[in-house]
């Protein structure tokens, strides 16, 4: 069974453009629309794809955060940052949403906070102030990396960690034109009732702007479906093993 079917999502193409900004991108995506923050919470909260394989995974590969500043760069509506609150010595939820943002703000009390800022921007906090950075889903909305990434590098202490998760390279290969480039495509999601804009990119054009920032690249994986859930969700484990949908990467600099 194809991963397509899975998630019920029906995909189209579109060109890519060098001149496309990260809020041009976003400009048609849904994330601020009225409602969406709510619905986006109660779809991925505690659903199969969200709960029990991609936050898992990020969680797993970003231990140990114990008593860590942390910044969840595209923290979204705040699980992550809600999550992470009680072990750690600060998070920071940072999204490009304003909507987003606010959710993500009702759930959290000082020293915790969220702000709403454009990871590509230069990030507005001092250098190596934090010791650890999570990007869940979220760097495939942004084309040109270099920026992005020589600023997470900027804000992590020496021999801070990050850990991200994006769209695998090979999940999308069926709406690319051109695989060697990263290229803006839209997939609509039923659950949703949106299009959502984001770029394929190959694995070069993902490793090399973290090489050329000064990161080492400590782990990459694409792992299966958790065994302890496939009995109960075995479509979806089926999926992921013929399609893996995500890339989880983690750097140390």
């Amino acid at each position: 069974m194809n991963i397509k079917n899975i998630l019920r999502f029906n995909s189209t193409k579109k060109p890519t453009s060098s001149k496309k900004s990260y809020n041009e991108v976003l400009k048609e995506n849904p994330f601020d629309r009225p409602g969406f923050a709510e619905r986006y919470v109660k779809k991925t909260e505690d659903d199969v794809l969200h709960a029990l394989y991609e936050r898992p995974h990020t969680l797993e590969f970003a231990t140990p955060y114990e008593g860590n500043k942390v910044l969840v760069a595209g923290g979204g509506p705040g699980i992550y940052a809600q999550t992470l609150a009680d072990s750690c010595s600060m998070v920071v939820s940072l999204d490009v949403s304003a909507e987003m943002t606010k959710l993500a703000q009702s759930k959290l009390s000082p020293p915790h906070y969220a702000i709403q800022a454009d990871l590509r921007d230069s990030l507005p906090f001092k250098n190596q102030e934090f010791d650890l950075v999570i990007s869940p889903l979220t760097l495939h909305y942004i084309e040109n990396w270099d920026q992005t990434f020589a600023e997470f590098y900027r804000v992590l202490k020496s021999q801070g960690r990050m850990v991200f998760s994006v769209r695998s390279p090979t999940a999308d290969v069926s709406l690319s034109t051109s695989y060697q480039e990263p290229e803006l495509v839209s997939s609509y999601y039923h659950d949703f009732q949106a299009n959502v804009n984001f770029f394929r990119r190959s694995i070069d054009h993902m490793l090399t702007p973290l090489l050329n920032t000064g990161f080492t690249i400590t782990k990459i994986a694409e792992p299966p479906f958790p065994t302890s859930a496939k009995s109960k969700h075995p479509n979806m484990a089926k999926a992921i093993h013929q399609n893996p949908l995500f890339i989880w990467i983690s750097l140390k600099k």
